[in-house]
């Protein structure tokens, strides 16, 4: 008996060992990547669902979609457009999925665990972005080649260097906070 013991608890400790080395790889992966998760403030979801301004036709991309409260609130406000949030680390893609589940995931939502360097998305007819100055500017040449004539992209506060925005909006916030603007732009 006390060797069955023995066997069971090696086990375990090894099972528990396993997955801790596992998380660990995970939030290494998540917190040393080019772009940190930095959740998009929720009073700003309606104010950039109005400026993409999606139809039933609609395709929008979200790329580096963090938990996909982008997606869920542009969901909400044309429910027959289709939405791809695409997302490289695991630990927001992962809160994504659960946010989706909560609201019985539909079809016209999937989010892909991908580099969206990589990732086409040709198809597209709206994006948006939450990224910092630096990513904006290396992004900008896979839309440009990529992205048919037309397509809108929406960012906040962050802008290319190397392209005017269509449109500024505004918004009355505390100096540090972030959401201070979103920038449109035509592709």
């Amino acid at each position: 008996m006390e060797i069955l013991a023995i066997v069971v608890l090696s086990f375990l400790i090894l099972l528990l060992s396993a997955m801790a080395a596992f998380m660990v790889c995970l939030l290494w992966a998540s917190f040393f990547t080019r772009v940190p998760f930095v959740p998009f403030p929720k009073a700003l979801l309606p104010e950039v669902a109005k400026a993409l301004e999606l139809n039933a036709n609609s395709k929008l991309y979200d790329l580096g979609c963090g938990d996909g409260r982008v997606l869920i609130e542009c969901y909400k406000s044309q429910p027959s457009a289709q939405y791809v949030g695409i997302e490289k680390d695991i630990i927001p893609m992962v809160c994504a999925k659960i946010k989706l589940s909560k609201i019985k995931k539909p079809h016209t939502i999937s989010i892909l665990r991908k580099n969206f360097f990589k990732q086409n998305i040709s198809d597209a007819t709206h994006i948006f972005v939450y990224l910092l100055p630096g990513m904006m500017d290396a992004l900008l040449p896979k839309l440009e080649r990529e992205l048919v004539l037309g397509t809108k992209l929406v960012t906040c506060d962050f802008a290319f260097s190397q392209k005017e925005p269509a449109r500024i909006i505004n918004f009355d916030r505390p100096a540090k906070s972030l959401g201070k603007r979103l920038l449109v732009y035509k592709f």
